[in-house]
């Protein structure tokens, strides 16, 4: 993804490449430390806000058409995936549009490269929003509120080809697809996905074939399934999903999780 205007130079550029790109985020993260009207997307944030600033100038340093400095050191953004922890509906999208939207107005740059800028940051926020009921207040990361079962009609669409959000999850899972967990028997122990077996990345390849239906692959945070699933994909394998976010997501939105007793998978031995 990478922020677009209606001249022939990136953005990277027209806001004055790296100084700039600091400005902008310098300005945007000292109003949302200190509008009251930000309070509730500060609050997602730590209570330091320097690796955030630090994180989203290597990002907008790409996104914004120079060098891919989050690319080099974290690889791909995976935006909406590793935000899936954070509950974020339309009062936490307008929030942090505000702080943006002061940052710009406070910066001295052309009026089109502005509005456009605008344009580009308004359709990352909306991007990132996970919440499923308009209209509603939304949660933050520090109260979450379990939200009621969505009909068909509102379950949100795939993060990408292969990655879906819970409630994607949950209705593959009521329609038989098998949850293979990646993380350690220890963590699995303590908790998984309902009807989850265990299993390690290396025995995955050559225990797919026992499975005809979808499965649905997760791990601690959704980053190793989530790069494992597009490697077997790219190998030929079908029907095979991640959890956007991994089992923290699923953990902290509330969803139901099951203990100890579940069989793993007869490919690879009970710890």
């Amino acid at each position: 993804m990478h922020a677009q205007t209606q001249t022939g130079s990136p953005p990277y550029e027209r806001i004055g490449g790296e100084p700039g790109v600091r400005e902008l985020v310098e300005r945007f993260y000292d109003h949302m430390d200190t509008l009251p009207e930000a309070r509730e997307i500060r609050a997602i944030h730590a209570k330091s806000l320097r690796g955030s600033r630090r994180k989203l100038f290597m990002f907008l340093s790409g996104w914004l058409g120079g060098p891919q400095l989050y690319v080099e050191k974290y690889g791909h953004p995976r935006l909406r995936q590793r935000h899936f922890p954070f509950a974020i509906g339309p009062r936490e999208r307008d929030q942090w549009m505000l702080c943006m939207h002061r940052a710009l107005d406070d910066m001295t740059l052309p009026g089109e490269l502005r509005e456009s800028l605008r344009t580009a940051f308004a359709q990352m926020a909306e991007h990132l929003r996970n919440d499923t009921q308009r209209g509603c207040p939304s949660e933050t990361a520090a109260a979450l509120v379990r939200p009621q079962q969505p009909s068909i009609a509102e379950v949100p669409a795939p993060v990408s080809g292969h990655e879906v959000d819970r409630f994607h999850a949950r209705e593959l899972i009521a329609r038989g697809a098998v949850p293979i967990d990646l993380r350690t028997p220890e963590a699995f122990r303590e908790g998984h996905l309902p009807s989850a077996i265990r299993l390690t990345p290396s025995a995955l390849p050559g225990a797919l074939a026992q499975y005809s239906g979808p499965i649905l692959l997760y791990c601690a945070d959704g980053r190793e399934s989530g790069a494992l699933c597009e490697d077997l994909q790219a190998r030929g394998y079908t029907k095979l999903y991640s959890l956007g976010g991994g089992f923290r997501y699923w953990l902290a939105a509330g969803e139901r999780v099951e203990g100890q007793d579940v069989p793993t998978s007869p490919e690879e031995p009970t710890p």
